[in-house]
């Protein structure tokens, strides 16, 4: 943490186009978390190596990889859909249509009372409408 700014180190690379917002997210988390290989955020986290790899090469998470990282986290869901840029923020777009980013934006707002069995529907369901504009 910047303690002039109170913005997490990692954060601050963002604003000179160094990484993404969820590149940086990953880094703090690390840091938060202790961990210090990529295999070790992968198992935290529940997500393969090489997905993390992806994620920290400039590769944005789905929306159910989201919220399952904000599951095993216990972050924000809607700051990391809005982190990966699943829902606007700063004006800056979605990378989802208007009406996938309201239903997704919904759901995670749901996220803090949902058991294990809910939060796998949950994120079924979040990977649906962020693909599907019906």
């Amino acid at each position: 943490m910047d303690v002039n700014t109170g913005i997490p180190l990692a954060l601050r690379f963002v604003h000179n186009g160094g990484m993404t917002r969820w590149q940086a997210y990953l880094y703090e988390l690390m840091r938060r978390l202790g961990v210090t290989s990529q295999n070790q955020l992968a198992a935290r986290v529940g997500v393969s190596q090489s997905t993390i790899s992806r994620w920290l090469s400039g590769a944005m998470p789905s929306a159910d990889e989201v919220l399952k990282v904000a599951q095993r986290t216990g972050d924000d869901p809607i700051e990391l859909l809005r982190l990966a840029g699943l829902i606007a923020d700063d004006g800056r777009e979605s990378r989802l249509s208007p009406v996938a980013e309201q239903r997704v934006r919904y759901l995670a707002s749901l996220a803090d009372r949902w058991d294990e069995e809910e939060w796998e529907h949950l994120r079924w369901i979040a990977e649906r409408f962020a693909t599907d504009d019906d």
